[in-house]
Protein backbone atom coordinates (compact mmCIF):
# COMPACT_ATOMS: atom_id res chain seq x y z
CA UNK A 1 0.00 0.00 0.00
CA UNK A 2 1.55 3.28 -1.09
CA UNK A 3 0.94 6.51 0.70
CA UNK A 4 -0.23 9.63 -1.01
CA UNK A 5 2.29 12.54 -1.19
CA UNK A 6 -0.16 14.75 0.72
CA UNK A 7 -0.27 12.18 3.54
CA UNK A 8 3.53 12.20 3.78
CA UNK A 9 3.52 15.96 3.94
CA UNK A 10 0.79 15.99 6.60
CA UNK A 11 2.67 13.36 8.61
CA UNK A 12 5.85 15.50 8.54
CA UNK A 13 3.89 18.59 9.61
CA UNK A 14 2.26 16.72 12.51
CA UNK A 15 5.58 15.27 13.72
CA UNK A 16 7.12 18.73 13.47
CA UNK A 17 4.27 20.23 15.51
CA UNK A 18 4.67 17.55 18.18
CA UNK A 19 8.42 18.32 18.48
CA UNK A 20 7.63 22.04 18.70
CA UNK A 21 5.08 21.43 21.48
CA UNK A 22 7.58 19.25 23.37
CA UNK A 23 10.17 22.08 23.18
CA UNK A 24 7.56 24.58 24.37
CA UNK A 25 6.56 22.25 27.20
CA UNK A 26 10.18 21.99 28.39
CA UNK A 27 10.50 25.78 28.24
CA UNK A 28 7.28 26.22 30.21
CA UNK A 29 8.47 23.72 32.84
CA UNK A 30 11.78 25.61 33.17
CA UNK A 31 10.00 28.97 33.47
CA UNK A 32 7.58 27.50 36.02
CA UNK A 33 10.48 26.11 38.10
CA UNK A 34 12.27 29.50 38.07
CA UNK A 35 9.04 31.30 38.97
CA UNK A 36 8.41 28.85 41.84
CA UNK A 37 11.93 29.48 43.16
CA UNK A 38 11.39 33.26 43.01
CA UNK A 39 8.09 32.89 44.89
CA UNK A 40 9.77 30.72 47.55
CA UNK A 41 12.61 33.23 47.95
CA UNK A 42 10.11 36.07 48.25
CA UNK A 43 8.02 34.10 50.76
CA UNK A 44 11.03 33.43 52.97
CA UNK A 45 11.92 37.14 52.98
CA UNK A 46 8.36 38.38 53.51
CA UNK A 47 7.38 37.14 56.94
CA UNK A 48 4.07 38.48 58.07
CA UNK A 49 3.72 40.06 61.50
CA UNK A 50 0.91 38.98 63.84
CA UNK A 51 -2.01 41.37 64.30
CA UNK A 52 -4.88 41.62 66.75
CA UNK A 53 -8.28 41.17 65.09
CA UNK A 54 -11.95 40.54 65.83
CA UNK A 55 -12.91 36.96 65.06
CA UNK A 56 -16.30 36.29 63.50
CA UNK A 57 -18.62 33.63 64.84
CA UNK A 58 -19.05 30.60 62.60
CA UNK A 59 -21.45 27.66 62.48
CA UNK A 60 -20.65 24.50 60.60
CA UNK A 61 -19.82 20.82 60.74
CA UNK A 62 -16.58 19.03 61.61
CA UNK A 63 -14.85 15.67 61.60
CA UNK A 64 -11.75 14.81 63.65
CA UNK A 65 -8.56 14.23 61.68
CA UNK A 66 -5.02 13.01 62.35
CA UNK A 67 -2.77 15.64 60.77
CA UNK A 68 0.28 13.36 60.80
CA UNK A 69 -1.32 11.60 57.79
CA UNK A 70 -1.42 14.04 54.85
CA UNK A 71 -3.91 11.84 52.95
CA UNK A 72 -6.30 11.81 55.92
CA UNK A 73 -7.00 15.54 55.53
CA UNK A 74 -8.32 15.26 51.97
CA UNK A 75 -10.20 12.03 52.80
CA UNK A 76 -11.96 13.56 55.82
CA UNK A 77 -12.71 16.72 53.85
CA UNK A 78 -14.32 14.68 51.07
CA UNK A 79 -16.43 12.80 53.63
CA UNK A 80 -17.64 16.03 55.24
CA UNK A 81 -18.51 17.65 51.91
CA UNK A 82 -20.26 14.50 50.64
CA UNK A 83 -22.36 14.19 53.79
CA UNK A 84 -23.20 17.90 53.81
CA UNK A 85 -24.31 17.93 50.17
CA UNK A 86 -26.44 14.81 50.65
CA UNK A 87 -28.02 16.55 53.67
CA UNK A 88 -28.92 19.67 51.71
CA UNK A 89 -26.33 21.96 53.32
CA UNK A 90 -24.61 24.70 51.37
CA UNK A 91 -21.05 25.53 52.32
CA UNK A 92 -19.21 28.80 52.81
CA UNK A 93 -15.57 28.37 51.71
CA UNK A 94 -12.82 27.99 52.66
CA UNK A 95 -12.58 25.05 55.07
CA UNK A 96 -10.65 25.35 58.35
CA UNK A 97 -8.34 23.06 60.29
CA UNK A 98 -9.09 23.50 64.00
CA UNK A 99 -6.49 22.68 66.65
CA UNK A 100 -7.17 21.93 70.30
CA UNK A 101 -5.05 24.63 71.94
CA UNK A 102 -4.98 22.80 75.29
CA UNK A 103 -2.51 20.23 73.90
CA UNK A 104 -0.38 21.39 70.94
CA UNK A 105 1.17 17.94 70.45
CA UNK A 106 -2.05 15.93 70.12
CA UNK A 107 -2.77 15.88 66.37
CA UNK A 108 -5.76 13.59 66.93
CA UNK A 109 -7.60 16.52 68.50
CA UNK A 110 -7.53 18.41 65.19
CA UNK A 111 -10.73 18.89 63.24
CA UNK A 112 -11.70 19.62 59.64
CA UNK A 113 -14.35 22.35 59.90
CA UNK A 114 -16.59 23.63 57.11
CA UNK A 115 -18.86 26.64 57.55
CA UNK A 116 -22.48 26.01 56.57
CA UNK A 117 -25.31 28.38 55.69
CA UNK A 118 -27.68 26.81 58.19
CA UNK A 119 -27.11 25.06 61.54
CA UNK A 120 -27.36 21.31 61.90
CA UNK A 121 -29.25 19.63 64.70
CA UNK A 122 -27.77 16.99 66.99
CA UNK A 123 -25.23 14.34 66.07
CA UNK A 124 -24.98 13.32 62.46
CA UNK A 125 -23.71 10.27 60.64
CA UNK A 126 -20.09 9.23 59.97
CA UNK A 127 -18.79 10.98 63.08
CA UNK A 128 -19.57 14.39 61.59
CA UNK A 129 -20.89 16.85 64.18
CA UNK A 130 -22.16 20.42 64.33
CA UNK A 131 -19.88 23.05 65.89
CA UNK A 132 -20.17 26.78 66.53
CA UNK A 133 -17.08 28.95 66.93
CA UNK A 134 -17.59 32.04 69.05
CA UNK A 135 -16.66 35.57 68.07
CA UNK A 136 -14.18 37.63 70.03
CA UNK A 137 -10.66 38.97 70.17
CA UNK A 138 -8.05 37.06 68.20
CA UNK A 139 -4.53 37.16 66.81
CA UNK A 140 -3.89 36.50 63.11
CA UNK A 141 -0.75 35.75 61.12
CA UNK A 142 -0.22 34.66 57.50
CA UNK A 143 1.99 31.63 56.79
CA UNK A 144 3.45 31.46 53.28
CA UNK A 145 3.43 27.82 52.19
CA UNK A 146 1.67 24.57 53.04
CA UNK A 147 -0.10 24.20 56.39
CA UNK A 148 2.07 21.10 56.91
CA UNK A 149 5.12 23.41 57.25
CA UNK A 150 3.62 26.10 59.46
CA UNK A 151 5.50 25.28 62.70
CA UNK A 152 7.78 28.35 62.74
CA UNK A 153 4.86 30.65 61.99
CA UNK A 154 2.91 29.17 64.93
CA UNK A 155 5.96 29.80 67.19
CA UNK A 156 6.08 33.46 66.12
CA UNK A 157 2.35 33.73 66.85
CA UNK A 158 2.78 32.21 70.34
CA UNK A 159 5.69 34.58 71.08
CA UNK A 160 3.55 37.57 70.06
CA UNK A 161 0.66 36.38 72.26
CA UNK A 162 3.01 35.98 75.25
CA UNK A 163 4.62 39.38 74.65
CA UNK A 164 1.20 41.07 74.54
CA UNK A 165 0.13 39.30 77.81
CA UNK A 166 -2.74 37.44 76.19
CA UNK A 167 -4.15 33.98 76.97
CA UNK A 168 -5.24 31.51 74.30
CA UNK A 169 -8.85 30.29 74.45
CA UNK A 170 -10.91 28.19 72.07
CA UNK A 171 -9.52 26.57 68.93
CA UNK A 172 -6.61 27.61 66.76
CA UNK A 173 -7.85 28.04 63.18
CA UNK A 174 -5.84 27.37 60.02
CA UNK A 175 -7.56 28.66 56.90
CA UNK A 176 -6.14 27.60 53.53
CA UNK A 177 -6.24 30.66 51.34
CA UNK A 178 -8.04 30.04 48.06
CA UNK A 179 -5.50 32.06 46.08
CA UNK A 180 -1.82 31.20 46.41
CA UNK A 181 0.27 29.00 48.68
CA UNK A 182 -0.52 30.53 52.05
CA UNK A 183 -2.42 29.76 55.24
CA UNK A 184 -4.11 32.24 57.59
CA UNK A 185 -3.65 31.24 61.24
CA UNK A 186 -6.06 32.69 63.81
CA UNK A 187 -6.17 32.08 67.56
CA UNK A 188 -8.85 33.37 69.92
CA UNK A 189 -7.36 35.18 72.93
CA UNK A 190 -8.28 37.16 76.01
CA UNK A 191 -6.39 39.72 78.08
CA UNK A 192 -4.49 38.46 81.11
CA UNK A 193 -4.63 40.56 84.27
CA UNK A 194 -1.05 41.21 85.44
Amino acid sequence: MTSHPNQNCLYDVLVGRRKEIERLSINIDNIKARLEQMINNFSEEKQEEPEIIELESMSGIYKEVDLSDENAVSERLSEVYAWGMSSGLSFIPPHLILHNMNDENDNKESKIFIKTSKPTEGNVIKEIYPLSLSEGKGVRIIHRGSFFTSGDTWKRLFQYIEKKHLAIIGYGREIKNLMGPSVTIEVQVKDVLI
